[in-house]
């Protein structure tokens, strides 16, 4: 059986006001977040496949995820900004069966309420610049509530915790 990797990243601290919700961009802590925060990701592996809510915050975050791991595949998924946990997961389920690591960037709620319900577990709130790493036996299509197990955590503000198991 194969071994999946999901990474569910809450975007970087980003600036209020000025203009539409989606349109708001990062702060410059929220961009050194990004930064901090994927090289520390790049400590625990990198990603294959990197998707990113339509919001210019998940973007900007996204795109110092994927300079720091330049052979993944950056993309958008417009339906990540509104999602809720059972959007994320029908995105997770339609990853290409090639892939075996992916990492979403979206928002909170959503980000957190994820990872508790594949991994089981009760991470709560869920801060600007965090990733919770998850592992999941099987294929994608078979990821469903309870069949991950969350293995780390990694925020840009504070340590690398890991492994959880």
């Amino acid at each position: 059986m194969s071994q999946r990797r999901i990474t569910l990243i809450r975007h970087a601290e980003a600036a209020y006001g000025g203009g539409p919700d989606a349109r708001r961009p990062l702060t410059p802590r929220g961009r050194e977040q990004a930064g901090e925060l994927a090289r520390k990701l790049t400590h625990l592996a990198c990603p294959e496949w990197i998707v990113h809510s339509r919001a210019r915050r998940a973007a900007e975050t996204a795109s110092a995820l994927a300079q720091a791991c330049p052979k993944a595949v950056l993309t958008s998924d417009e339906g990540i900004y509104d999602a809720w946990v059972d959007d994320l997961i029908d995105l997770i389920r339609l990853t290409p069966g090639q892939v075996r690591s992916l990492a979403i960037v979206g928002h909170a709620p959503t980000i957190g309420a994820t990872v508790e319900t594949l991994g089981a577990c009760t991470v709560g709130a869920t801060p600007t610049a965090s990733a919770y790493m998850l592992e999941c036996a099987g294929e994608w299509e078979d990821v469903s509530a309870g069949a991950c197990t969350l293995v780390a955590t990694v925020g840009a503000d504070c340590s690398i915790e890991a492994p959880i198991r």
